[in-house]
């Protein structure tokens, strides 16, 4: 009886259905990964077993199985499988309640309907390769360094004149529009340039003099004029950017059907979390994070074993 119950579960890893003819079948449901808002966790996607009593119709696959597992011939294996099936109703018709090891328990309730009770922890999903529930992080919102600033200055406000504030509308934008300004170091045309000082262009208040009536404005002819100094500059050979990328990847799941990673990339990403899916060989891993050494990879899942020791999750250098 135990030995037909191990086949059972066996199939249920690889088949969807498994039928006891004339009783029902075992049916397993794909789960897809969710969060666990109250523990904070993130279980991982699964296969839930329950029971169909109205899947009667023998399909032969668990027949077949047990014929070759046991070198019978299908007309011994199929009585097997009947011998079976007539103990278990008979139990069942005792109100007793019949166990399937790890699958659950098969029971009449007290208005004599049939209920299936499945076993705890148990995941039929061969997709996985044992991945656990593992604890999320916890988000950190750090300040902006320059939001401060700007509260700061914010205040200052108060106490300057409004001349300078007129300066400062003027000049802020400026600087902020030649910070947006790439640098092309690539450029093999002539390249003008001219030094300033924005402070030393400011003017005095205190110094300046209003022209009177009696003043002398100089003519054009003698204003002063001036051409702008050029330098022409030698091509500089191009400087390649150095982009840093990270070769350590700290991952929470596997699977062979690129589905299942994208379902759990999407929850990660519900939770203000990076994911990224990674080909590895003939898998599809979903990363957390990448790293740019295997010391910060290690250091970063020691701490999420440490929240919690049953979390699987491993770091892959890619």
């Amino acid at each position: 009886m135990l030995e037909i119950s191990r086949y059972i579960k066996d199939l249920l890893f690889i088949h969807d259905c498994v039928i006891l003819p004339g009783l029902g079948g075992f049916v397993a449901n794909y789960c897809p990964a969710q969060e666990n808002p109250l523990t904070n966790e993130m279980l991982p996607p699964s296969k839930a077993v329950s029971f169909n009593r109205n899947l009667k119709q023998n399909d032969g696959l668990l027949i077949n199985c047990l014929a070759e597992e046991e070198r019978l011939t299908y007309s011994e294996a199929k009585r097997s499988i009947e011998l079976y099936i007539e103990d278990v109703s008979v139990r069942l018709r005792r109100n007793e309640r019949v166990i399937f090891s790890e699958l659950g328990e098969l029971f009449y309730n007290k208005r004599h309907k049939l209920q299936f009770e499945p076993a705890k922890d148990i995941n039929f999903l061969a997709d996985l390769f044992g991945m656990e529930s593992f604890e999320l992080p916890d988000q950190v919102i750090q300040e902006n360094p320059q939001v401060r600033s700007l509260i700061i200055k914010e205040n200052f406000w108060g106490r300057v004149s409004l001349k300078r504030k007129v300066y400062a509308a003027v000049t802020i934008p400026f600087f902020l529009g030649l910070a947006l300004i790439p640098v092309n170091l690539n450029n093999n045309q002539h390249q003008a340039s001219a030094s300033f000082s924005v402070m030393e262009s400011r003017p005095d208040v205190q110094k300046t003099k209003l022209l009177s009536q009696n003043d002398r404005i100089s003519p054009a002819n003698e204003l002063v004029s001036f051409e702008p100094r050029i330098i022409y500059a030698k091509p500089k050979a191009a400087i390649k950017n150095k982009s840093i990328k990270g070769k350590y990847y700290l991952i929470a799941g596997s699977f062979s059907n690129i589905e299942n990673a994208k379902i759990l990339k999407t929850v990660i990403e519900a939770n203000s979390y990076p994911a990224k899916i990674i080909k590895n060989k003939n898998l599809y891993a979903v990363a957390l994070n990448k790293f740019n050494s295997k010391k910060e990879a290690d250091r970063f899942r020691k701490k999420v074993l440490q929240r919690n020791p049953n979390a699987s999750c491993w770091v892959l250098q890619k």
